[in-house]
């Protein structure tokens, strides 16, 4: 079993731009995201056996969503898990069209997927206790793929890998 999820990699310029708004928040007892760690979760798909991978990974091929970009211009507290987070106020339709496709392919193989409404978001840090006071430059996020991701657990913590990437078309 694996512990895999779909998500967005940043490029990295966006990557670069996400670290420095992080290291502008200054507050010690945050547990910071590591820089190669960064992404946008689209669909957390949990342990994932062998044959429901596999079936994964060909129905995501045959996607075709457009590439976008995803402006994140505010940022969050979510108290109860103690998330500092980068989230959207509009998300782009492009966006909630491919996390809805990928949910219903996860769910076309017996996963059980998270029923809430989808928020886009970046995790900046985690036990996060106050949302500090921090003015930002909204952030663009640009969008050319898409990837599965395992969750694997290290002698440095926990290390987010790509196992497959799919590309988004180009808009005309």
């Amino acid at each position: 079993m694996k512990r895999l999820f779909f998500a967005l990699c940043p490029n990295d310029e966006t990557r670069d731009k996400v670290v420095k708004l992080s290291r502008a928040i200054k507050k010690d007892h945050l547990r910071k995201v590591r820089a190669d760690n960064i992404h946008i979760t689209l669909v957390f798909l949990g342990d994932v056996d062998a044959n429901q991978e596999q079936t994964l990974r060909a129905r995501a091929g045959s996607i075709i969503e457009p590439s976008m970009d995803i402006l994140f211009d505010r940022l969050a507290l979510w108290r109860r898990p103690g998330i500092l987070s980068l989230t959207c106020s509009q998300p782009p339709q492009p966006l909630l069209d491919l996390v809805a496709e990928l949910t219903r392919i996860t769910v076309g193989c017996d996963i059980d997927v998270d029923t809430r409404p989808y928020k886009a978001h970046v995790t900046l840090a985690r036990k996060a206790r106050f949302k500090p006071e921090i003015e930002f430059q909204p952030l663009s996020w640009p969008a050319d793929r898409f990837a599965l991701m395992e969750s694997v657990s290290t002698d440095l913590g926990v290390q987010y890998r790509i196992v497959q990437s799919w590309p988004l078309t180009v808009e005309n």
